[in-house]
């Protein structure tokens, strides 16, 4: 197995099924799990194959609904949040909230956080041996959805069958000059591969992709 993979499930929505993803990194001896799902035994038995677990990542203020359930599997990890959600799920015994500053994974996982947004305060992950970019919301690349419920949740999201940015997330922008500064932040590492938790991988090309997205949307 790769020293990075990822696993798929789907949350149950009004009038659609969401597909979701968590991202699992090999680190030395130790995996790391961004954005907890709800893993299948199966699943949980692949990741238990890697080695041990040691950090589980709520990587926004919305990516924390199987952050209980999988540390329950995991109990020896610690898991930490982004700034907000500790607050948000008080009910969860943190080990802390992530930044740059605390993350010790920096020389082979760097982490810049989306500032500009305090109500998702997003970290996303550039692991470099892959060269991948490793977001939550984004981006989203829901280019197989179906179905009228989804046509309908995603036209209004401007990200149905596509590869884009909804206009939900820049909705939530409240300080451009901050959001912009972080994206550039982002920009400034090599990659070529995205996971992104809702929707298909991009597995080429995906910095200029998301380049194109982000000077459509006027961002670059």
């Amino acid at each position: 197995m790769s020293d990075i993979c990822y696993f798929d499930s789907t949350l149950k929505m009004p009038l659609m099924e969401l597909p979701l993803r968590s991202t699992i990194i090999k680190y030395k001896n130790e995996v790391i799990i961004i954005s907890p799902i709800d893993f299948s035994e199966s699943q949980f038995a692949e990741i238990k194959k890697m080695g041990t677990v040691t950090t589980i990542i709520a990587p926004s203020q919305f990516h924390h609904i199987f952050v209980k359930r999988v540390h329950k599997v995991f109990d020896t990890a610690k898991i930490f949040c982004v700034k907000g959600l500790d607050k948000k799920r008080a009910d969860i015994k943190w080990d802390g909230t992530i930044s740059s500053d605390m993350w010790r994974f920096q020389d082979e996982i760097s982490l810049v956080t989306i500032e500009g947004m305090p109500k998702v305060n997003e970290a996303v992950f550039i692991h470099k041996p892959s060269k991948t970019l490793i977001v939550v919301d984004l981006v989203f690349n829901l280019t197989k959805a179906h179905g009228f419920g989804a046509f309908i949740i995603l036209s209004l999201f401007g990200t149905y069958k596509k590869f884009g940015i909804s206009r939900f997330f820049m909705m939530l922008v409240s300080q451009k000059e901050l959001f912009v500064k972080s994206i550039k932040e982002v920009m400034s590492f090599d990659f070529d591969k995205i996971i992104m938790c809702h929707g298909e991988v991009i597995t080429q090309n995906g910095k200029k992709i998301l380049e194109e997205t982000l000077r459509y949307k006027k961002i670059l």
